[in-house]
């Protein structure tokens, strides 16, 4: 004869093992869902998109909103301020190039792992962090929860529209991405940053 109190115990010890499995199925999930994500991304050679850029300090309580035209391609990556003042960031392979035509100033320094690419940003947090997907129609919302802090994204057809990483301060900068063109060839001046003859150039690279 089965009692209460045996029933109980049946269900207590089976209660791991349901929370194991669904640990399992949500891991596997992930992956399929970055897998896909890649994918599709491998088969960008051109992307440009329309950007908006938040930046917030919280010990300042200080904010700041920019915006312009993101491009990239295999080898080069350039974003193309034009809000609240004409800047350039360009990557290339070992070097970040950034224009203030304000202060008609160009510096130059060593890349230190640093991507824009926003597959990329995803990836770099993917394998140190707790992974929580959302589904909706034809759209994920995605929160990458590591120790020091946190990135959620929103995905649509398997392109990421924006992604906001968030430190353990509060510290947050995000990317929001609006009118995507996908392998459209783009002009070589497109990565080209036009300076004046009097442009003060900065190269902190060793």
């Amino acid at each position: 004869m089965v009692t209460l109190k045996s029933k109980i115990l049946l269900v207590i010890s089976f209660l791991p093992l349901l929370i194991m499995a669904n640990e399992v199925e949500a891991e596997a999930e992930a992956e399929v869902f970055l897998q896909l994500v890649s994918q599709r991304y491998e088969q960008i050679v051109t992307f440009q998109a329309d950007f908006r850029q938040t930046n917030s300090w919280a010990s300042m309580d200080k904010k700041l909103e920019s915006s312009g035209r993101l491009y990239y391609d295999a080898e080069n990556l350039i974003l193309r301020y034009s809000q609240p003042q004409e800047q350039v960031l360009k990557i290339y392979q070992d070097e970040i190039s950034i224009y203030d035509a304000t202060k008609n100033q160009l510096i130059i320094s060593e890349n230190q792992d640093v991507s824009l690419q926003p597959l990329e940003i995803l990836q770099q947090y993917w394998d140190i962090s707790d992974i929580y997907l959302l589904e909706g129609e034809n759209s994920y919302s995605v929160k990458l929860e590591y120790p020091s802090g946190k990135v959620e994204a929103t995905v649509i057809d398997r392109l990421i529209y924006d992604i906001v990483i968030e430190d353990s301060s509060g510290n947050r900068v995000g990317y929001y991405f609006q009118n995507i063109a996908l392998n459209q060839e783009l002009s070589a001046d497109i990565f080209e940053i036009s300076l004046d003859e009097d442009c003060e150039i900065i190269d902190l690279r060793k």
